[in-house]
């Protein structure tokens, strides 16, 4: 098998075509650990005095994961919008 100058012999892949595979595989994980969290946030509020984040005794563990969420969703974004200029 002839390999074209721009694929490398592991994977036979161009580097952008690598790049493009590994920001999808980074997006299947984000999107994983997002939904986590969304479970996680969902039980600390089942056992939360108050579900309102403006409440003084809303948890504090609440708040971390839904900031927590907030920027892996971001992250998701960004790299969704990195995705097509991989390629």
């Amino acid at each position: 098998m002839y390999l074209s100058e721009n694929e490398t012999p592991e994977t036979g892949l161009t580097p952008a075509a690598r790049a493009q595979r590994t920001i999808t595989s980074l997006i299947a994980d984000m999107r994983c650990t997002a939904a986590l969290l969304e479970v996680e946030l969902r039980e600390s509020l089942v056992r939360a005095p108050t579900e309102d984040p403006a409440a003084y005794n809303y948890p504090v563990l609440a708040r971390s994961l839904a900031k927590r969420l907030e920027n892996v969703n971001a992250t998701i974004a960004a790299l969704e919008g990195a995705a097509p200029a991989a390629i």
